[in-house]
């Protein structure tokens, strides 16, 4: 014979149930998969009896029948409720907690019904009804990619501390009421410590959820016998500990029980779950006289003559009552990196940011959204009122340096990231041997984000350093710029610059890259150079994000790149253009001058000179000069002027058209390129050493650069090979 549980209600008429029930009613008497039995008002909700009938085989081995007893709560402005009640109804997955001895009750739908209710019906509801009998029945509640449901359900969150696992039993904690949630924090002597929060681990499971709600501490302590927790037994060792360590005020404060359950999956792998029982009505000391362990004096031991003689012992176990709640863990670089849709990265992959204003603040703090908090932060510049209106920075952060206030707010995005070291100061003046240049060998990237040309030269200067990245926003004011070097070698970053800007002065898709759009700018106090370009924020967030991400992933990239990405603000689109890094070659002078040319540079005098053999021709050598640390780059050439003579044996240069070819290339690349020096080519056969004819044209080209405190440079191309020449005036 099978039993029914009794619904909630008292017996009525369909006539005397609220409109929302009368309309449920109607549309079970149309139904063919339903038979109304019985109606009852429950207070405003009515309840409908039925027998539900579903394509269910006879003898499903998930216990549901083809004809189950169900009752319907109805009531207005929310989901109807679906009582199964029978006694005996199986434990399956989709069932929303309830009181033990309660029917059970069926979960139709993971959406809220203020969503759910615009197209919910009374006939959709009971398809509903009939197709989760069916799936139960046939073991088809799951969906293949769908996640284990919560072992416990609770609509009370409770956030948890990312370390409270290994911070040891029966350490006190305040336990605060946040809006519509709760979150524990380690107690202070201003905090108001409620709980005694209580860190078990469980057994492995594979019970998939928790249907029927313990009631008091007795049920609560039977519910986890299964999984190997023997809550009796360390609720009254902890509650001796309190008194033995005269820690008497924890006898006035309640229990919070936070297990953590290994579930076993359907494909028998284990996922964790944090579970968290509150026992309320039910003080520490209240609970431990009742064990037997605390006597009608609190703060004195009682011997527990049971345990002592091995004896059983009756323990009056039905105190409290328990509520259940859900714990959220604190943000965790791991939770982060995997809401990203990433792995976190090692904890040897360690990155430096150099220059945090209005990009590389933003930047930091994506990066730590993202689960890759950089481990250290330069930058000597202090934060003014105008910065506030670029920067993610509130207003008691002016006068404070930059690097330290994006490390202290870093530092509060993920509870278990180490706080980013942070150094004022400026990385022009850094040593080898200073404190920031020490942290920054340790990582395995330095990004700069200055803005600053001379910065990251500098920085391309610190050989000690791993990896380099430069990241910045270009002078058109809606450009942004990311140049990374590789790992095998190859070009560093300021050759990765300087091929950048010739790009941006050749190819017509990049023209306006490096040249301001505007000559707007914002003056923010009375000195010289207290002015600011016109940037507005949402451009810097914008390309903060692009540039976040993509810092993010260069890690992974064995390759050098160049990339800019052309920010469109009132599509708004984004087109992403990828420049071929080439090789460059490096030739070393008295003096401790250096030549860095671009393979392109060689490729390019080389297909001039085959295209003019038997003839010797020539041209201008267009780079830039970096005179603070001897450097001279060459990027690329220009090609012998139409009134220049070209012979066999002898080349000389004219120079129509010249001067406007040179100060094109100049504007187009931001003012960083132009005239470095001369190149020729020698004839099939010869070798590239300069000849004497090529010595006297460097000397006077010495002359000529030295007006203005440069060296002349002169470049030879042969056959196969290259050499250059590089004098100053005497």
């Amino acid at each position: 014979m099978t039993n029914f549980l009794q619904p909630p209600g008292t017996p009525s008429s369909v006539e005397e149930l609220p409109s929302v029930a009368r309309e449920y009613a109607a549309a079970i008497r149309q139904c063919p998969n339903f038979e109304l039995r019985e109606s009852l008002l429950s207070e405003d909700a009515g309840v409908l009896v039925v027998d539900a009938f579903a394509g269910v085989p006879p003898r499903s081995p998930f216990g549901v029948q083809s004809v189950e007893r169900l009752a319907i709560e109805v009531k207005a402005d929310q989901a109807p409720k679906v009582h199964a009640l029978r006694s005996d109804f199986p434990h399956l997955p989709h069932q929303n907690l309830v009181a033990v001895g309660e029917p059970r009750q069926l979960c139709l739908s993971d959406t809220p019904w203020e969503e759910e209710c615009a197209t919910e019906t009374p006939p959709r509801r009971l398809r509903r009804i009939t197709e989760w009998l069916e799936r139960a029945a046939s073991g088809e509640l799951y969906a293949p990619d769908q996640p284990l449901e919560p072992y416990v359900f609770s609509l009370d969150r409770l956030v948890v501390p990312s370390d409270l696992f290994q911070a040891g039993q029966g350490m006190p904690y305040a336990v605060i009421k946040r809006s519509t949630l709760l979150a524990i924090q380690p107690s202070s002597p201003i905090a108001d410590i409620r709980y005694v929060v209580m860190p078990l681990l469980a057994q492995p499971t594979d019970e998939q959820v928790v249907h029927s709600l313990p009631a008091h501490f007795g049920q609560l302590a039977k519910l986890l016998e299964p999984l190997g927790i023997d809550l009796v037994g360390l609720v009254k060792e902890a509650t001796k500990g309190f008194v033995l360590n005269e820690a008497s005020h924890m006898l006035g404060l309640r229990w919070l029980f936070l297990i953590r359950l290994p579930r076993v999956t359907p494909e028998r792998s284990t996922e964790s779950e944090d579970v968290a029982f509150l026992l309320e009505g039910c003080t520490v000391e209240e609970l431990g006289k009742a064990l037997g362990v605390v006597t009608a004096g609190a703060g004195m031991v009682a011997l527990d003559l049971g345990d002592i003689t091995g004896g059983k012992r009756d323990y009056d176990l039905g105190l409290g009552t328990v509520l259940p709640l859900n714990p959220v863990p604190q943000l965790t670089t791991r939770l982060a990196a995997n809401m990203s849709g990433h792995e976190p990265p090692a904890r040897d992959r360690q990155m430096a940011i150099i220059g945090v204003g209005a990009l590389g603040s933003s930047v930091v703090l994506n990066l730590c959204r993202q689960g890759v908090a950089p481990s250290v932060l330069v930058d000597h510049d202090v934060v003014l009122p105008h910065n506030l209106a670029r920067y993610q920075l509130s207003p008691d952060a002016v006068g404070m340096n930059k690097a330290e206030c994006v490390a202290r707010i870093a530092s509060t995005i993920c509870a278990d990231a180490a706080p980013p070291k942070s150094f004022a100061d400026d990385v022009l003046k850094l040593t080898e041997e200073s404190e920031a240049s020490q942290a920054m060998r340790e990582t395995h990237l330095a990004v700069d984000c200055t803005t600053s040309r001379a910065a990251m030269r500098r920085l391309a200067r610190m050989t000690r350093l791993r990896r380099r990245a430069s990241c910045y926003i270009a002078a058109s004011g809606s450009d942004l710029v990311v140049l990374n070097e590789g790992t095998q070698g190859g070009p560093r970053i300021d050759d990765l610059d300087v091929q950048f800007s010739y790009a941006c002065a050749t190819k017509s898709g990049l023209h306006g890259v490096l040249t301001a759009q505007s000559t707007a700018r914002v003056r923010y106090a009375g000195g010289c150079s207290d002015l600011s370009a016109v940037l507005d924020a949402s451009t810097v967030m914008a390309l903060s994000a692009i540039a976040s991400a993509r810092i993010r992933t260069i890690d992974n990239e064995s390759d050098s790149s160049i990339r800019v990405w052309r920010y469109e603000r009132l599509g708004p689109s984004v087109e992403a253009v990828e420049i071929a890094s080439l090789p460059v070659s490096v030739r070393e002078f008295a003096g401790g001058w250096q030549l860095r040319m671009s393979d392109s540079a060689v490729e390019q005098m080389r297909g001039f000179r085959e295209s003019k053999l038997p003839d010797e021709t020539g041209g201008v050598l267009l780079g830039a000069f970096d005179a603070s640390c001897g450097v001279v780059y060459v990027a690329g050439v220009l090609p012998s002027p139409p009134d220049s003579d070209e012979w066999p044996t002898s080349y000389i240069r004219g120079s129509q058209g010249l001067r406007a070819q040179v100060e094109g290339v100049s504007r187009l690349s931001g003012n960083e390129l132009g005239y470095v020096g001369e190149w020729h080519s020698h004839p099939q056969g010869s070798i590239a050493l300069l000849s004497g004819d090529d010595a006297k044209a460097l000397a006077e080209l010495a002359i000529t650069m030295g007006h203005e405190g440069l060296p002349g440079v002169v470049v030879v191309v042969s056959d196969e090979q290259w050499e250059a020449g590089l004098t100053f005036l005497l």
